[in-house]
Protein backbone atom coordinates (compact mmCIF):
# COMPACT_ATOMS: atom_id res chain seq x y z
CA UNK A 1 0.00 0.00 0.00
CA UNK A 2 1.41 3.42 -0.85
CA UNK A 3 -0.02 7.24 -0.24
CA UNK A 4 0.81 10.01 -2.69
CA UNK A 5 2.46 13.06 -0.49
CA UNK A 6 1.45 16.49 -1.52
CA UNK A 7 3.17 18.45 1.30
CA UNK A 8 6.85 19.22 1.66
CA UNK A 9 8.56 19.86 5.24
CA UNK A 10 12.38 21.02 5.58
CA UNK A 11 14.58 18.37 6.76
CA UNK A 12 18.45 17.80 7.87
CA UNK A 13 21.78 19.49 6.58
CA UNK A 14 21.65 17.26 4.01
CA UNK A 15 18.53 16.76 2.92
CA UNK A 16 18.41 19.25 0.26
CA UNK A 17 21.55 17.89 -1.78
CA UNK A 18 19.99 13.91 -1.71
CA UNK A 19 16.56 15.58 -2.75
CA UNK A 20 18.63 17.13 -5.65
CA UNK A 21 20.87 14.01 -6.14
CA UNK A 22 17.39 11.88 -6.58
CA UNK A 23 15.98 13.80 -9.36
CA UNK A 24 19.42 14.17 -10.97
CA UNK A 25 19.71 10.14 -10.78
CA UNK A 26 16.09 9.97 -12.37
CA UNK A 27 17.25 11.65 -15.43
CA UNK A 28 20.73 9.90 -15.25
CA UNK A 29 19.14 6.09 -15.54
CA UNK A 30 17.75 4.66 -18.68
CA UNK A 31 15.18 2.02 -17.91
CA UNK A 32 13.38 -0.79 -20.50
CA UNK A 33 10.27 -0.08 -21.83
CA UNK A 34 8.93 -3.01 -19.80
CA UNK A 35 9.85 -0.68 -16.62
CA UNK A 36 6.56 1.40 -17.21
CA UNK A 37 3.06 -0.02 -18.13
CA UNK A 38 2.13 2.60 -20.75
CA UNK A 39 3.84 5.53 -22.53
CA UNK A 40 2.72 8.37 -19.65
CA UNK A 41 3.02 6.60 -16.80
CA UNK A 42 4.82 8.79 -14.48
CA UNK A 43 8.56 8.80 -12.77
CA UNK A 44 7.87 7.32 -9.04
CA UNK A 45 10.10 8.05 -6.69
CA UNK A 46 9.19 5.90 -3.97
CA UNK A 47 10.55 6.28 -0.27
CA UNK A 48 10.66 3.76 2.67
CA UNK A 49 11.35 4.88 5.89
CA UNK A 50 11.66 8.53 5.59
CA UNK A 51 8.14 10.07 5.03
CA UNK A 52 9.74 13.30 6.24
CA UNK A 53 12.35 13.13 3.23
CA UNK A 54 9.63 12.10 0.72
CA UNK A 55 8.00 15.03 1.79
CA UNK A 56 10.85 17.59 1.00
CA UNK A 57 11.23 15.45 -2.71
CA UNK A 58 8.25 17.04 -3.65
CA UNK A 59 9.34 20.57 -3.52
CA UNK A 60 12.08 19.41 -5.72
CA UNK A 61 10.05 17.31 -8.27
CA UNK A 62 7.21 19.49 -8.44
CA UNK A 63 6.26 20.17 -12.26
CA UNK A 64 9.18 18.39 -13.37
CA UNK A 65 9.36 15.60 -16.21
CA UNK A 66 12.07 12.87 -16.84
CA UNK A 67 12.11 11.94 -20.90
CA UNK A 68 8.41 13.55 -21.31
CA UNK A 69 6.75 11.98 -18.36
CA UNK A 70 6.04 13.75 -15.01
CA UNK A 71 7.97 12.34 -11.40
CA UNK A 72 6.08 12.11 -8.89
CA UNK A 73 6.79 11.11 -5.37
CA UNK A 74 5.18 8.03 -3.21
CA UNK A 75 5.70 7.46 0.49
CA UNK A 76 5.25 3.25 0.90
CA UNK A 77 4.98 2.08 4.53
CA UNK A 78 7.27 -0.84 3.35
CA UNK A 79 9.14 -2.76 1.42
CA UNK A 80 6.52 -4.82 -0.34
CA UNK A 81 5.15 -3.36 -3.99
CA UNK A 82 7.93 -2.11 -5.23
CA UNK A 83 7.52 -2.86 -9.19
CA UNK A 84 5.86 0.28 -9.76
CA UNK A 85 8.75 2.14 -8.49
CA UNK A 86 11.78 2.94 -11.35
CA UNK A 87 13.54 4.94 -8.44
CA UNK A 88 13.16 3.72 -4.66
CA UNK A 89 14.75 5.46 -1.95
CA UNK A 90 15.15 3.78 1.57
CA UNK A 91 15.35 6.52 4.76
CA UNK A 92 17.47 5.40 7.57
CA UNK A 93 14.41 3.36 9.45
CA UNK A 94 14.93 0.75 6.98
CA UNK A 95 18.31 0.96 5.53
CA UNK A 96 20.04 -0.47 8.90
CA UNK A 97 19.25 -4.11 7.31
CA UNK A 98 20.71 -3.43 3.52
CA UNK A 99 20.32 -7.38 2.85
CA UNK A 100 16.62 -7.15 3.66
CA UNK A 101 16.57 -4.30 0.91
CA UNK A 102 18.64 -6.04 -1.33
CA UNK A 103 16.34 -9.19 -1.45
CA UNK A 104 13.14 -6.99 -1.71
CA UNK A 105 14.17 -5.22 -5.01
CA UNK A 106 16.22 -8.37 -6.60
CA UNK A 107 15.12 -8.99 -10.09
CA UNK A 108 13.09 -5.66 -10.03
CA UNK A 109 14.73 -3.08 -12.71
CA UNK A 110 14.46 -0.70 -9.80
CA UNK A 111 17.53 2.14 -8.82
CA UNK A 112 17.56 1.94 -5.02
CA UNK A 113 19.44 4.46 -2.78
CA UNK A 114 19.81 3.48 0.69
CA UNK A 115 20.90 6.40 3.14
CA UNK A 116 23.06 3.43 4.71
CA UNK A 117 26.88 3.52 3.63
CA UNK A 118 27.94 0.24 2.13
CA UNK A 119 24.98 -1.11 0.69
CA UNK A 120 26.56 -0.41 -2.84
CA UNK A 121 29.89 -2.47 -2.03
CA UNK A 122 27.45 -5.06 -0.17
CA UNK A 123 25.48 -6.05 -3.82
CA UNK A 124 23.08 -2.68 -4.13
CA UNK A 125 22.85 -0.40 -6.80
CA UNK A 126 23.51 3.36 -5.00
CA UNK A 127 24.03 4.71 -1.36
CA UNK A 128 24.88 8.66 0.22
CA UNK A 129 28.17 8.74 1.86
CA UNK A 130 29.60 12.20 3.59
CA UNK A 131 33.02 12.28 2.16
CA UNK A 132 35.03 15.97 3.63
CA UNK A 133 32.05 17.21 4.70
CA UNK A 134 29.85 16.80 1.82
CA UNK A 135 27.36 14.53 0.17
CA UNK A 136 28.36 12.20 -2.18
CA UNK A 137 27.16 9.07 -3.09
CA UNK A 138 28.35 5.38 -4.22
CA UNK A 139 27.52 3.27 -7.78
CA UNK A 140 27.69 -0.44 -7.96
CA UNK A 141 27.61 -0.94 -11.36
CA UNK A 142 27.63 -4.53 -11.70
CA UNK A 143 24.36 -4.22 -9.35
CA UNK A 144 23.02 -1.21 -12.05
CA UNK A 145 23.39 -3.92 -14.74
CA UNK A 146 21.58 -7.06 -13.18
CA UNK A 147 18.76 -4.99 -12.20
CA UNK A 148 18.41 -4.36 -16.35
CA UNK A 149 19.47 -0.11 -15.75
CA UNK A 150 21.91 1.86 -17.99
CA UNK A 151 23.38 4.65 -16.29
CA UNK A 152 25.29 7.70 -17.53
CA UNK A 153 28.71 7.79 -18.15
CA UNK A 154 28.39 11.39 -16.21
CA UNK A 155 27.14 9.71 -13.58
CA UNK A 156 29.37 7.11 -13.02
CA UNK A 157 32.22 9.81 -13.35
CA UNK A 158 30.62 12.07 -10.44
CA UNK A 159 30.15 8.43 -8.33
CA UNK A 160 32.40 6.62 -5.80
CA UNK A 161 32.15 3.36 -7.91
CA UNK A 162 32.51 0.16 -5.82
CA UNK A 163 32.42 -3.25 -6.96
Amino acid sequence: MHREVFFWQVGGRWTGLKRAFLFNFARSVEWSTAAFAGPDDSVLVCVVGGDSFADVIVRTVSGRSVEGRPVAVVALDALSGLSSCPILFVGEKISSDPGNVASSVSGLSIFTVVDHKGFAAGGGIANFIQMDNKVRFEINPSAEKKAGLKVSSLLLRLAKVVK
